[in-house]
């Protein structure tokens, strides 16, 4: 039923909270591991990410999912549409 659907919807996306990257102010590259400096849905946030190849998945339509050290995940919903200039430094880290 919709009412039990719509309380479903919000208890997972509580439990599941995966902001989305909507702008990159920088990316940069310190012996393998990724500071980033971004804009989310929730706001502006700065996280390291290591190992970018177990910790930043890449999916059909331009999709990534990305982990930070800390366990957090954010995404980005399609990463050629992404403004910012540290897009392009995550091109060439890729």
């Amino acid at each position: 039923p919709k009412p039990m659907r719509r309380l479903l919807l919000e208890e997972l996306r509580k439990r599941y909270f995966v902001p989305q990257i909507t702008y990159v102010y920088s990316l940069r590259d310190e012996y393998g591991i990724l500071y980033w400096d971004v804009d989310t849905t929730r706001g502006r946030r700065e996280f390291v990410v290591r190992d970018v190849r177990d910790h930043i998945r890449e999916f059909p339509g331009g999709k990534m999912q990305i982990t930070d050290v800390d366990g957090n995940e954010f995404e980005i919903a399609d990463f050629d549409r992404l403004p910012g200039k540290g897009i392009a430094d995550l091109y060439r880290l890729l």
